[in-house]
This record gives structure tokens, sequence and C-alpha cells, in this order.
């Protein structure tokens, strides 16, 4: 399967190249990231770039599979494949640092129900709302096409398509007393998920401009000199 994969995506390129050269004047495109991806798949090329093509997927094809040499020790390895199949546990990254933390699913259970019953942070509803937002979010995109607010390739980008809700978690804060978790919302496949990278992309560079922004550390270590003696 993933030598097959590799062919069709090497064989694609390759014709696009055969399709393409010498005419790139004749094409205008646009340098825009947000945009939906390129499906074109050109006809077959010349007679000897698809004699290459044939020879180059034959060989792909036919060649025996890599075996990849593991860094880990086989009961390094037996542990952690124990540990993946063990369904009474969470493993999650730390909220701070690279550790990583081994959790009692319950318990971790608990904290995130813990958090989501605080009713001044979170609501409670009765059904999914997954496809209303999504309706919202195609008829604003629409409107701002019609206006020229934004390309129709940006319309394109961020009329959401096979979403899912956002989902929920949290990261273990492990240097705090009972190991509250940090919570986070993400976002990815989520309908606002392309509409947010949009806004984000157009926002960023005004946010250096607050005057509370702080870059890094170093950034905060020079507004501390600059305010002088206290």
């Amino acid at each position: 399967m993933e030598g097959y994969k590799a062919t069709t995506s090497i064989v694609r390129r390759l014709r696009l190249k055969h399709f393409f050269y010498g005419k790139e004047d004749s094409f205008s495109v646009s340098d825009s990231k947000f945009k939906p991806k390129s499906k074109f798949k050109p006809s077959q090329g010349d007679q000897f770039l698809e004699a290459y093509i044939s020879i180059l997927t034959k060989d792909i094809l036919e060649a025996p599979e890599n075996h990849f040499f593991s860094n880990f020790s086989v009961p390094e390895f037996q542990s952690l494949k124990l540990l993946m199949n063990c369904n009474d546990i969470i493993i999650k990254g730390a909220d701070k640092g690279v550790a990583v933390v081994v959790m009692v699913r319950d318990r971790y259970i608990d904290e995130c129900e813990r958090q989501l019953a605080d009713s001044s942070v979170y609501v409670k509803l009765s059904e999914d709302p997954t496809g209303e937002i999504v309706s919202s979010i195609v008829n604003l995109v629409y409107r701002l096409s019609k206006r020229g607010t934004i390309t129709e390739d940006m319309a394109c980008f961020t009329s959401p398509l096979d979403t899912r809700p956002a989902r929920f978690y949290v990261l273990p804060k492990v240097h705090k007393a009972g190991v509250p978790g940090r919570p986070v919302i993400s976002g990815n496949g989520s309908p606002t998920e392309h509409l947010s990278e949009l806004v984000d992309h157009f926002i960023k560079p005004l946010v250096p401009s607050i005057e509370t922004y702080l870059k890094d550390t170093f950034d905060f270590l020079g507004k501390l000199r600059n305010l002088g003696p206290l």
C-alpha cells in the first residue's frame, strides 16, 4: 500500500512537470496559501516519459519492504506496547517541560468532568451544534466572497468540509499540588479551523504593536531595563 501511494504521487509530479514545462507564462498561479489543494491530474505524457514511469512503477512495486531498526530494545518495545494497550491509563505530555505523564484513566476523567462542570465557563448543550455552525460559516464566506472582501480561493479554503466538533482535553500540571489539568480545546478538523487560520494570518502582524505585547523573555528583560530606576 505504501509503495502504491508513493508511486501515485511520484507519477503525478512527473506528469505535472512535463505538462507545464515551457508553459509557465501561459498560466496564472496564485501564491496564496489560502486555497484548496489542486487535484489536477494531467494525462499521459510522451512515450519516453511513460516508458520511464512504467519502469519506475514496476521497480517500486516489486521492491522488498524496508525493515526499519527500532531505537528501543526488545524489553523497552514490549513495555511500550503494553502501555499502549492498557485501557485504564492515559498518557499525556505535561503542561510544562517535556515530561510524559501516565495517569489513571478514572483520575483523568474526573479532572475533565470537574472542569466541565464549571457553569461559569462551560454550558451544557442539548444537541450537537456543528451542523448549524457549518451552515453559518458557509453563508458568511459566501457573502464575503460576493462582496469582494475575500477571494473565491479563500472562500473555498474556509468553507468547512468533513468537520467534527472541537475536542476538549487537559494537560496535567505536575508542578502543582493535586496535579490539576490545563484545559485545551483542539480545533483541528473543526468547522472554524481554516477560518481561524485565515483571520490569524491577518491579525498576527498587528500584535507586536500592542503595548502589552512581549515577544519573548529577552524582550521582557529589555523592557525592564528601559524602565530605569523605580
